[in-house]
């Protein structure tokens, strides 16, 4: 009776090891079987195709149903605009004039279906990669405009101009007027300028500003005093350097004190103003006008030009005034 007894109780511990083991592999089966559902619920989730962003379809390339494959690069389903108040321009401007847009430029555009209403917009940012097409490069400027209405939709063609610069009761005369040259061999064409203008070597025009900051004749002798005072110091030591030395931290140097002198004298509404007249002298450029007097006869008068459009250049000059008859093109009429 013992040794059936313990037979016994080694056959249960048998049939209890391989019943632990048959439970193991049982509970094993179920965490693949919850894997792979998992898997499976995962697979079945990707199927559905949401939109990243909240916004307003505007091209749908799939229909419902349809089914779709992902390669390498996804597909192209559907086209969203995320807010349609918020638009951007892509405008291509020629290289002869990407030189003057700015971000921050402000921007007037018009579109074909609304030919009587005129947007504002915005540069936000002008693209380096050139566009070349037919020897032709222009270069892509964002632009940035308002869209509350939602009158303007995705794909419209613009034809935009870009403000690059503004200035107000300023002379400014037609822009034939800065092109034309007289015939060679004519009396026009041995005229020689005497009028270099354009202000002083080195220093401001103290008339222009005594006139444009309301300065009186005092404050004038004072800063005069002064400005003579720091360009002769400066005459000097450009004539120290001798010919092969670096002129550009001296000229750095006095454009610093000649500024610390019109701040020290100036009114900050002055000098504020001051700083705009400078700004403006070192954006202009050379040029010359053709100018008939009271009496008939047509001289050169050298000038300096401003800003442009399409039709007038701005002009600044001691010999031309409002009023002054210039010289756009000559004929000859035979008697």
């Amino acid at each position: 009776y013992t040794e059936s007894s313990a037979a016994s109780d080694v056959y249960k511990r048998q049939d209890l090891t391989m019943a632990e083991a048959q439970l193991e592999n049982a509970l094993a089966a179920r965490d693949q079987r919850e894997a792979s559902l998992k898997s499976a619920e995962i697979d079945l989730e990707r199927t559905k195709i949401r939109s990243p962003i909240d916004g307003v379809v505007i091209e749908r390339a799939v229909d419902q149903g349809q089914t779709v494959a992902a390669s390498l690069s996804s597909p192209v389903l559907f086209r969203i605009a995320q807010d349609l108040t918020e638009i951007q321009l892509e405008a291509n401007v020629d290289e002869a004039d990407i030189g003057n847009v700015n971000n921050g430029n402000e921007v007037s555009f018009t579109v074909d279906a609304f030919p009587d209403s005129e947007f504002n917009g915005r540069v936000n940012q002008v693209r380096l990669a050139p566009n070349e097409s037919n020897n032709v490069v222009t270069y892509t400027v964002i632009i940035t405009a308002r869209n509350p209405d939602k009158k303007l939709l995705p794909g419209m063609t613009a034809i935009a101009e870009i403000i690059t610069g503004k200035s107000t009761n300023v002379l400014r005369v037609s822009n034939d007027a800065i092109r034309f040259r007289p015939a060679a061999g004519t009396e026009l064409a041995k005229k020689v300028a005497s009028n270099k203008g354009g202000g002083r070597r080195g220093g401001p025009d103290m008339d222009q500003l005594k006139l444009s900051l309301g300065l009186d004749d005092a404050t004038v002798r004072v800063i005069n005093s002064e400005l003579q005072d720091v360009m002769a110091g400066m005459r000097s030591q450009f004539q120290s350097l001798g010919a092969g030395g670096d002129r550009t931290a001296l000229r750095q140097q006095m454009s610093q004190r000649m500024t610390a002198i019109f701040r020290k004298h100036l009114t900050p509404e002055q000098f504020e103003q001051y700083q705009k007249i400078r700004q403006q002298a070192s954006e202009t450029r050379a040029g010359q006008l053709w100018v008939q007097s009271e009496d008939g006869e047509i001289d050169p008068v050298s000038v300096k030009l401003g800003i442009s459009d399409d039709k007038y250049t701005q002009v600044f000059g001691k010999n031309v005034n409002e009023g002054s008859v210039v010289v756009t093109r000559i004929r000859n009429v035979s008697k």
